[in-house]
């Protein structure tokens, strides 16, 4: 869309440039002919959508010839005929023109300086670009570090969020929502996933990971507490095998993907009976593993 300058340009300035003398000071030698203007730099500006026409930066001069073989720099204004919005749709160009004080007039053929105006969206990832705060967290190129107590559903740059560290705080992920990217707990910080997540996550023995709600596709090390379900691939050979997702916490006995898992303990022994999940063939070969109903046959994987 464009938005044009009005039909007659000269009307953005006075004197009207078709009479040279019209609506000019009484004395002649006053009024100054220009025969060509210098070219505007630049003549095209792409800005943000939602930039304000005061933020344009728009010259504030321009460089004229006259006919009497003098140049001289005019101040001037910019006029946009049709109307600038700023909240126009992406790729809206407005066509502003140049607008000169009284005393100057235009020899034949010239014309005022234009300066094209184009709108592109605004940036997505506006805040990887800087670093953001507050009390308990920092953002910067897109790496969120919590150290006090966040929630994903009141985090005001959550699109902005690419990977997760939790450095001695709490973090939630709200029912609903999602995160892909990478995820590290460390120095007994605490990750709650009420949501769905996947990537790479990476949790230290003193800290503590409680999956509430869906883990898939992705790698995962060190504990995790799961009252939610895990998504994984499993490898079918007829032997014993191991869970290619999360291979050091779960491990699968038998030769059918639907066969128990069980919590392997740091001296290599297996957890009770009483505390197995069961593996659930999903399509695709992705396979679910979901804890007991009971709470007390939930356990650590």
């Amino acid at each position: 869309m464009i938005a044009s300058p009005s039909p007659s340009i000269e009307a953005s300035v006075s004197p009207s440039p078709s009479a040279e003398t019209s609506s000019a000071p009484t004395d002649a030698a006053e009024v100054k002919t220009i025969i060509s203007f210098e070219a505007v730099a630049p003549e095209g500006l792409s800005v943000p959508q939602g930039t304000l026409e005061t933020g344009l930066d728009l010259p504030a001069s321009l460089n004229a010839q006259f006919s009497d073989g003098a140049a001289g720099e005019i101040p001037v204004t910019w006029q946009c005929a049709a109307g600038y919005d700023p909240n126009a749709e992406a790729g809206a160009q407005f066509a502003f023109a140049a607008v000169l004080p009284q005393g100057y007039a235009f020899s034949e053929g010239v014309s005022l300086p234009e300066i094209l105006v184009t709108l592109t969206p605004t940036p997505v990832n506006t805040m990887l670009m800087a670093q953001a705060s507050d009390e308990g967290w920092t953002l910067s190129d897109g790496k969120l570090t919590v150290t006090g107590e966040v929630y994903s559903e009141y985090f005001s740059y959550w699109n902005d969020v690419q990977s997760i560290e939790v450095t001695g705080g709490f973090f939630a992920l709200s029912d609903g929502m999602s995160f892909s990217g990478t995820i590290t707990v460390l120095e007994s910080g605490y990750f709650y996933n009420y949501g769905n997540v996947s990537g790479t996550i990476s949790v230290e023995s003193s800290c503590y990971f409680m999956n509430n709600g869906t883990i898939s596709g992705g790698m995962v090390s060190g504990p995790v507490y799961n009252h939610g379900t895990i998504e994984v691939v499993v490898t079918v050979d007829g032997k014993e095998k191991f869970v290619n997702y999360g291979a050091d916490i779960l491990e699968t006995l038998g030769a059918s993907p639907t066969s128990l898992w069980y919590r392997v303990n740091a001296d290599g022994t297996r957890a009770g009976q009483g505390r197995r999940y069961v593996c659930k063939p999903a399509k695709g070969g992705i396979y679910v593993a979901s804890p007991p109903a009971h709470a007390e046959d939930r356990d650590r994987l």
